[in-house]
């Protein structure tokens, strides 16, 4: 395994310490600084990181953690904004610490998921497969149709936490209403094509985020899969756009982690 790099490691680490002081912890994350000290002069080994750093990484985490979230895993009056930060920063020093190993998860083919003939990637376990492509579907369609009877609020109420905090009410409707416009209008139905990957078990999760182009806030126990869909602007014509959905589930049910919307 290569060694990790200086500057990526000292970049990620500075984040996680900026967060601390940014929430008012300064403290939390103060053993972490000296390891920022050291790195700055001596290049960290695997070793290092995961014997010495990452149990100190885990006090801070947990240290923010409960400043940030109740007993709930929900965000307190106040830390919404910060939530998103808070897991970003710790994936991103994670992943470093201990890179995913793609080759201790199993990747079995289902065909079916989508309620159609098209083959599912699932990695992990793929016993809980169909009901995480039921669930997965069901908010995809939820979302969709709400998009569809232009009641955005729904809609935006079905977005995964991390991607409120990062996107207004007001940037959300924008972002539907520049599809719109350069897409051949407002979409009045859907067609679900194909279910691209399903994250089955605990391990699966574990991959990296940019594994899958997934938002570098989503929590990695919270990923469940992919859907690709595609919105009809005109059922006659059965004109449209494609919308590829990165799907998690969080303690209130199945959520919209990111979407995005194309021409092929």
């Amino acid at each position: 395994m290569p060694r990790p790099d200086q500057e990526t490691v000292l970049k990620a680490l500075d984040d996680f310490i900026s967060f601390g002081h940014e929430i008012g912890l300064p403290n939390v994350v103060k053993p972490l600084e000296l390891f920022a000290i050291e790195f700055r002069t001596t290049k960290p080994t695997r070793g290092v990181l995961q014997d010495s750093l990452y149990p100190a990484l885990c006090d801070s985490y947990y240290g923010l953690m409960n400043r940030v979230l109740n007993n709930r895993r929900q965000p307190r009056p106040g830390m919404k904004k910060h939530e998103g930060r808070l897991h970003g920063t710790y994936n991103a020093l994670f992943d470093l610490i201990h890179p995913p190993k793609h080759a201790n998860v199993i990747q079995t083919e289902v065909i079916g998921l989508a309620r159609n003939t098209e083959s599912t990637s699932v990695l992990g376990d793929p016993q809980a497969a169909k009901h995480i492509a039921g669930a997965s579907l069901e908010v995809v369609q939820r979302f969709s149709k709400a998009v569809f009877r232009r009641d955005i609020e729904t809609a935006y109420a079905l977005c995964a936490n991390e991607q409120r905090v990062n996107m207004s009410l007001k940037q959300f409707m924008n972002k539907l209403s520049w599809a719109d416009s350069h897409y051949g209008g407002p979409a009045l139905d859907l067609l679900v094509e194909r279910i691209g990957g399903i994250y089955a078990d605990t391990a699966s999760r574990k991959r990296s985020n940019t594994d899958g182009d997934w938002p570098k806030e989503t929590p990695k126990p919270n990923k469940r899969a992919y859907v690709g869909t595609f919105w009809l602007t005109d059922k006659k014509q059965k004109c449209g756009r494609w919308v590829l959905f990165w799907v998690t589930e969080e303690a209130e049910g199945y959520r919209i982690a990111k979407f995005k919307q194309y021409l092929q």
